[in-house]
């Protein structure tokens, strides 16, 4: 009967770790959105902050940031599977 629990705990965590790695590239995608929306947004407010374009840059930067993100989530996506 001591056989059955360690049984369970490994299943179980050979089925956590299936599950881990195979979220990883929509972790890794989810990361990318929000540091490229991070990175445009500030360049923008820098470019903002030289040539006092107050909305300007940051509101282009963002929707930079946007798209660039939106791009490599959906093709990680739905372009990544092989």
């Amino acid at each position: 009967m001591t056989d059955k629990p360690s049984r369970n705990f490994s299943r179980g965590w050979s089925a956590f770790q299936k599950f881990v790695s195979q979220s990883g590239p929509a972790a890794s995608a989810s990361y990318a959105l929000l540091g490229s929306i991070l990175f445009c947004t500030l360049l923008g407010y820098v470019i903002d902050t030289a040539y006092e374009t107050s909305p300007y840059g940051v509101l282009i930067g963002m929707g930079i940031g946007l798209t660039a993100g939106f791009y490599h989530l959906a093709k990680t996506m739905w372009g990544g599977r092989k």
